[in-house]
């Protein structure tokens, strides 16, 4: 999967991340997502936290730059990371879809949920395997062509694995349109599944697009605290921040400007990339809303100063930031 980027007036300058669709298990498309016109909102999709069944596809990767999310994969705490459908749209695969879902458009928010679901884990438990045809053309229904009980259960059925959210599907087939709980996995995790304590090694070999069941968790043996690093083309006037290493996702940053905290917003759909609002300046003073509208560690602050090593703007798609906390 490929990631791409385009340069805006914001302010000085800014760079605008944009999410951009997949196919499973190769690169797919660039899109550029243009500014959206917010409308009266219309009741949206609740997906609550699971548990759910849907149909496991599998893609390569997330690219030069970074996923869905915003993150660069190699900043990701993990390489058993997953996509979440965009939009959840039955028998319209049309593609062009404007990103972020505008607010008038909420009631067909996939699980992606506008990058809200970002950073977040999820536990997935292997399913029933399909022996019919699992190859999500458009109207074509699921695991078809297979008789009248196509889907098995096999030796496979309850391997588990922890993974986090890092991309987005938005590609034009049945998985990515028709079934709000699809889920699509980095094709290296495929081996990573564990059944009582015995590695799937083979898993791949008997894939399928099975069913899976998922559902959101806090993030395992998790310690430490959250990692933040500065993105590409950053400058000391437009400051977007990636976020990671988070226990429960990040629904919104805060930072300290001229004696109040003010919010700041996420870049796209971009989950895990806020931009620092207006007025923000060095040492900046941040803190971290996670996915359950709540400050993380009883409201920690966390300070910085602007990178040395980036001088006006950031090159590097991540530049690491050290921060000290109170």
């Amino acid at each position: 999967m490929r990631f791409s980027f385009t340069n805006q007036v914001i302010g000085l300058a800014a760079v605008v991340f944009v999410a951009c669709q997949h196919s499973t298990a190769k690169a797919g498309s660039q899109r550029q997502h243009p500014p959206i016109e917010q409308t009266e909102e219309q009741p949206r999709n609740n997906f609550g936290s699971g548990p759910f069944t849907g149909n496991a596809t599998h893609f390569d990767g997330l690219g030069e730059l970074a996923g869905g999310c915003g993150v660069p994969q190699n900043r990701l705490e993990t390489q058993n990371f997953v996509a979440l459908n965009v939009q959840h749209t039955p028998g319209d695969y049309s593609e062009g879809q404007l990103r972020p879902l505008p607010s008038h458009q909420s009631h067909i928010m996939g699980a992606f949920e506008n990058g809200r679901n970002c950073g977040r884990w999820v536990r997935v438990t292997i399913g029933d395997f399909c022996t019919g045809n699992n190859n999500g053309l458009p109207n074509a229904g699921f695991c078809h062509s297979g008789g009248d009980s196509p889907w098995v259960s096999d030796q496979y059925n309850g391997a588990t694995l922890d993974m986090i959210v890092a991309d987005s599907c938005h590609d034009g087939n049945a998985w990515c349109r028709d079934d709000a709980h699809h889920l699509d996995l980095s094709t290296a995790s495929l081996t990573q599944f564990k059944k009582n304590g015995e590695s799937m090694t083979d898993l791949p070999n008997k894939w399928g697009n099975r069913r899976v069941h998922w559902e959101y968790v806090a993030a395992p043996n998790y310690s430490g605290d959250i990692k933040i690093g500065l993105a590409r083309d950053a400058q000391k006037l437009w400051v977007p921040l990636i976020i990671t290493h988070l226990e429960n996702g990040i629904h919104g940053i805060e930072a300290w400007v001229d004696g109040q905290w003010k919010a700041g917003q996420m870049v796209s759909d971009n989950g895990q990339v806020f931009q620092l609002p207006g007025g923000a300046t060095a040492p900046y003073r941040v803190r971290i809303y996670n996915a359950n509208d709540q400050l993380i560690n009883q409201g920690r602050v966390y300070i910085f100063d602007w990178p040395g090593e980036c001088g006006d703007r950031c090159g590097a798609n991540y530049t690491p930031i050290s921060y000290r906390t109170e």
